[in-house]
């Protein structure tokens, strides 16, 4: 079951042309719900740096629960693509700049331009063999 889960993700991931991908760490060992809401806060400002208030319009992405090899270190991955009124590569340094304003972020988070599709879908699926559906975060993903 879990591996037809991973085998139907990588499948629409590759179809959807992705821009950016992410891999958001935190500097301590903060409770998940903490990590789940910094997640969702970090979303936030993005949307609204680029939609002001208007709640409607969002970032399209696809955010992901990882657990690591220890089982224990939530940490969390995201595809997006980036909006028509924005060139990637300053995307890419909003993305940056945002995230590493937080106090939460880790040193060993990264954010950057999709180069090989194919090889980001393997890896953001890597985990549903232990997470199953759960690996998709629903609260941060946006997709239209």
């Amino acid at each position: 079951m879990k591996q037809n889960i991973y085998y139907e993700m990588n499948t629409w991931l590759n179809e959807h042309k992705f821009d950016i991908f992410g891999s958001l760490s935190f500097k301590n060992h903060f409770k998940d719900n903490i990590k789940q809401k910094s997640f969702q806060h970090f979303w936030n400002r993005v949307d609204s740096h680029y939609f002001g208030s208007n709640r409607r319009n969002r970032i399209e992405r696809i955010c992901f629960n990882h657990i690591g090899y220890s089982n224990t270190n939530l940490h969390f991955h995201f595809l997006a693509k980036c909006p028509i009124v924005e060139d990637t590569h300053k995307f890419n340094a909003v993305l940056n700049l945002i995230w590493f304003e937080m106090k939460e972020s880790g040193k060993y988070s990264k954010i950057e331009l999709i180069n090989d599709n194919v090889a980001v879908a393997k890896y953001v699926g890597h985990e549903t063999y232990k997470l199953g559906t759960d690996t998709i975060n629903t609260e941060t993903s946006h997709l239209t």
